[in-house]
């Protein structure tokens, strides 16, 4: 299992698999971001770590950059 902190501050490429404005393929519900997920990983789930891509503002299939926290209240 990948240690999660190893990743902040660090470059990282991203595979996109849920792009801004594409439809979840069970629920009804659209992509307000793009989302995806860091390949060659596994978090405490049994899948890849994921990730959210904020402040890009088209659809993207990967995506290279740094890693930061995010905390929502």
């Amino acid at each position: 299992m990948s240690n999660l902190e190893n990743f902040l501050n660090k470059e990282v490429e991203v595979v996109v698999d849920r792009a801004l404005g594409s439809k979840h393929p069970k629920f009804n519900y659209i992509y307000p971001i793009n989302y995806g997920y860091l390949p060659n990983t596994i978090s405490g789930d049994k899948e890849e770590i994921d990730a959210y891509i904020l402040g890009e503002f088209k659809p993207l299939k990967r995506f290279r950059g740094v890693v930061l926290p995010l905390l929502k209240g």
